[in-house]
């Protein structure tokens, strides 16, 4: 007997081929492998077609950079788990899931560089300062690029140790992969109680999947997002081609990756939400 994850629909295994982070149809790609192909088939037998996927290449191009896709894309991703009103007194743990960091360019130039993330670690350094009695962990992983397992958590270490944040109240967990990865590990490492009180720090998009994996695990946290990229406005309209494409292929990665997770079981539902 097939695993229950192999019997879904055919459908959404589509879904997930196309849209997961790994996924085949990566809009950058997509785009850039219709433009060169579009004028590829111009110079043989298949001119029309070559005009033809040209212009609906350059239509779809106009779309994402002047109508607000990315914000109708992402914003439902950040608005599920609003930002807290007010922190509890008392927190026994932080932990921030890695993205925030630029790990090869933080070796090569020997000083902290971050990413679009950054907010991540900032938000953790302002909580573990708001909260000095509490657990902090940085759960992070081999770099995305290179895979060297060695970088891990450099860029949080080296930009603790110049914002005065002491890297002995600090646990790094270096092995986690993947957002799943990263919740086991952190349990694994901490092995929290049921009374205990943890604030988990990541992007807004990011939060329904990272709570989902923690569900699953049966461990309750507050969340705690950061790093908004999506427009409140819903209606603003801008001309940012390559803003506009990147965040439009970042929230469907994101959704792709939602849905992945559910069919693996990692998360208890395909859109985890705040539970009244």
């Amino acid at each position: 007997m097939h695993p229950p994850e192999m019997r879904r629909p055919a459908w959404a295994l589509l879904v997930v081929l196309l849209l997961a982070p790994w996924g085949i149809l990566n809009l950058e790609h997509l785009f850039l492998v219709s433009l060169c192909g579009g004028v590829g088939l111009l110079y043989g037998k298949h001119k029309q077609l070559g005009r033809q996927v040209l212009l609906w290449t350059c239509g779809a191009f106009v779309l994402v950079a002047c109508i607000p896709i990315d914000d109708w894309i992402l914003l439902p991703l950040e608005e599920r788990f609003p930002a807290p009103q007010s922190m509890p007194e008392r927190v026994d743990g932080i932990i921030v899931l890695s993205g925030a960091e630029n790990r090869e360019m933080t070796v090569w130039r020997n000083q902290p560089s971050l990413s679009d993330s950054a907010e991540r670690l900032v938000a953790f350094v302002g909580l573990a300062r708001r909260y000095p009695l509490a657990r902090l962990v940085v759960s992070d992983g081999p770099s995305s690029s290179t895979g060297e397992k060695t970088l891990g958590a450099t860029t949080a270490k080296k930009l603790f140790g110049e914002l005065g944040l002491p890297l002995e109240r600090v646990e790094f967990e270096e092995e986690a992969a993947n957002t799943h990865q990263n919740g086991v590990n952190s349990q694994l490492l901490v092995a929290p109680e049921d009374a205990e009180v943890w604030v988990l720090v990541t992007s807004a998009f990011h939060m329904p999947r990272a709570v989902g994996v923690w569900r699953t695990l049966g461990w309750e946290v507050t969340p705690y997002p950061v790093d908004y990229r999506a427009s409140p406005a819903m209606l603003s309209v801008g001309i940012d081609p390559v803003g506009s494409l990147g965040t439009v292929a970042l929230g469907l990665r994101e959704w792709g990756a939602l849905l992945y997770y559910r069919l693996r079981g990692r998360t208890p539902s395909v859109f985890p939400g705040v539970r009244s």
